[in-house]
């Protein structure tokens, strides 16, 4: 969508009286199965909106605004891309693009053949853009752990300016098709919350006494990455030291990875299972 028709999805709303833009607001406008959701400051304000051609879209896509002084800067297009080996070979500036944002968002060098093997294996791959520079990607995996559907997130990372702004969410809402599980595998502590956050329930969790079948989805889970974990769902040492520049950290969720014995620093990383 051009950021004209996003001017008048804006002056249709204000012309019906559904609202009037105020300098220093922050809209979310997405579209889903035609429909048009509206945001306003992270509330729902307008719940499927329909905007007759306006709903007409080549692409799934996503869009925020930052609405000062009623100017609309769209700051973000979700991609996804269904064929990522193919996509990517034959588009090596988008990989070199990726291999910046991975680094930026991890705040170290990081080996290129790793960073390929991310975007190019997995399933399905989504590349956030703004003003169509990337800025983003998650890649995703769906299989079937102990019979239940589930979506694996191989790989996530945003540019530092994107991060901490909920696109977790809203690229992974883009990926789930149905999907009852979705794990991921992580050193971060704020990877944690993002899944906690789009669950309702996440495993492990200190108040919380892990089901029998949550063990098994955790065994395979540890199987699908090839490596043992124990109890608690830590792979010790499986990525040989820290994976990050700087040690990442939560204000709660790093209390729980310093209970369940999480040593980052030798490579620790955490099974984590959240079901929807």
């Amino acid at each position: 969508m051009r950021i004209l028709d996003l001017e008048i999805v804006f002056y249709w709303l204000e012309l019906c009286g559904i609202f009037r833009s105020i300098p220093g607001d922050f809209f979310v406008l997405f579209n889903l199965n035609n429909f048009f959701y509206i945001k306003l400051n992270n509330f729902l304000i307008f719940d499927k909106l329909r905007l007759g051609p306006l709903s007409c879209l080549d692409v799934t896509s996503k869009w925020v605004q930052d609405v000062k002084g009623g100017n609309i800067k769209m700051v973000e297009n979700i991609l996804k891309i269904d064929s990522p080996k193919h996509y990517i070979d034959s588009n090596p500036d988008v990989l070199n693009r990726i291999v910046s944002v991975v680094q930026d968002a991890f705040g170290k060098k990081l080996n290129f053949d790793d960073v390929y093997e991310h975007v190019t294996s997995p399933e399905s791959l989504y590349l956030l853009k703004d003003s169509n520079k990337i800025v983003g990607i998650a890649s995703y995996n769906t299989i079937e752990l102990s019979g239940f559907p589930s979506l694996i997130v191989e790989g996530v990372a945003f540019s530092n300016e994107f991060q901490k702004k909920g696109l977790f969410e809203q690229i992974t809402s883009h990926a789930l098709n149905g999907e009852s599980v979705i794990c991921l595998r992580t050193q971060n502590p704020r990877m944690y919350r993002a899944l906690e956050k789009i669950c309702q329930n996440i495993f492990p969790k200190e108040t919380k006494v892990v089901p029998n079948a949550i063990k098994e989805i955790r065994n395979e889970l540890a199987n699908y990455f090839g490596s043992e974990c124990n109890k608690q769902g830590v792979q010790k040492g499986y990525y040989g030291g820290l994976f990050y520049g700087t040690k990442p950290e939560h204000n709660v969720v790093s209390r729980l990875f310093d209970r369940l014995g999480i040593q980052l620093n030798k490579g620790d990383a955490l099974l984590c299972i959240g079901v929807r």
